[in-house]
């Protein structure tokens, strides 16, 4: 007995020893959720409580600038980027009523949304959403854990070679450590991040190239009218959903924002009805933004020289981006 307990306690502190080098574990249903749930763990204590979050999903996700605001409050890390990739609505609400702002009480919201929000036709979006809610930090939660996910989780918290043991079964995570983004077409749902939660995958990217290599037209029109734009138009679900996320920042005290974010014309052309859909998701959100009584920024279309992609802007359109929001922001901070 003495001997299988000195080895347990060389494991564990062999363990924490490395842990520092080693990648989180795996708890939430994609790895940029995991990689920002690590970053939002220790935010407040190393900058603060902040004054910006931003929610949405990939179009807010490297759209919206937070260095851009903090260089305009002039406060350090002010802003945080806490959208998500690939993420339904559904899915994003609960992360961000759930997990981040009672982390994080922001003084301001800024909801980055577009047709792809509000569309209740996208293929994966039941699938997406099941597997948010399965992963094991939601399941903790939400309080759907089994009794034995609940026992392995409470374990994981004082014994670090429970809560790795998932990644020490993997000899190379030893190898690369922690890494913060993936590579290849694994960035796609693993981009790299900032240190505020920005998406740098499109980045440095002009129109129509994807990790240094063209990208068709015919690619994007699969890609957008075939899944995220698919039979587009509004769900009344949707927009109910969003009245009540955004009735519920408010009953916390959370002054909002809340943009349409722009696309290329290219993109509007694989609507279904092109111009006539954007114009119903911008009005939609019009109206939800007229109802709560909150500033509505209307984007529009843009030049492809703002774009990586016909959806997803560029470092030089996202910069562009925040700072027309700028003034929206400054303002509701002050209420």
């Amino acid at each position: 007995m003495a001997v299988v307990l000195a080895v347990l306690l060389v494991a564990e502190l062999a363990v924490r020893l490395a842990a520092g080098h080693l990648p989180s574990p795996q708890r939430w249903s994609a790895p940029e959720i995991q990689h920002k749930a690590d970053q939002l763990a220790g935010w407040t204590a190393h900058n603060g409580r902040p004054d910006v979050v931003i929610f949405g999903a990939s179009m807010a996700d490297d759209g919206l600038d937070p260095a851009v605001i903090d260089r305009a409050l002039g406060k350090g890390r002010a802003a945080y980027n806490a959208s998500l990739v690939g993420t339904p609505l559904d899915s994003i609400v609960l992360w961000a009523e759930r997990h981040v702002v009672p982390s994080l009480h922001p003084d301001v919201v800024v909801l980055g949304l577009s047709p792809v929000e509000l569309n209740g036709n996208i293929p994966g979006d039941a699938a997406s959403n099941k597997a948010f809610r399965d992963a094991p930090a939601a399941r903790a939660m939400l309080g759907t854990e089994s009794l034995w996910q609940r026992a392995t989780r409470l374990a994981g918290d004082v014994s670090d070679v429970v809560r790795y043991r998932t990644v020490l079964r993997t000899p190379t995570s030893l190898l690369h450590g922690r890494r913060n983004g993936g590579t290849g077409l694994g960035m796609i749902n693993d981009p790299p991040l900032t240190p505020d939660g920005l998406n740098l995958t499109e980045h440095n990217e002009p129109y129509n190239v994807f990790l240094g290599q063209p990208v068709t037209p015919t690619m994007r029109r699969n890609e957008l009218a075939g899944d995220l734009f698919r039979d587009f138009s509004v769900s009344a679900g949707k927009v109910a959903l969003l009245r009540r996320f955004i009735a519920d920042l408010q009953a916390g005290g959370a002054h909002l924002v809340i943009v349409d974010l722009p696309m290329t014309a290219e993109a509007v052309s694989y609507l279904p009805h092109g111009s006539a859909d954007a114009a119903a998701s911008a009005q939609a959100l019009s109206d939800l933004a007229t109802a709560a009584g909150v500033p509505f920024i209307p984007a529009g279309v843009w030049p492809t020289t703002y774009f990586g992609d016909p959806v997803h802007l560029n470092g030089r359109g996202g910069a562009t981006l925040t700072t027309a929001l700028l003034p929206a922001i400054e303002s509701a901070l002050r209420l």
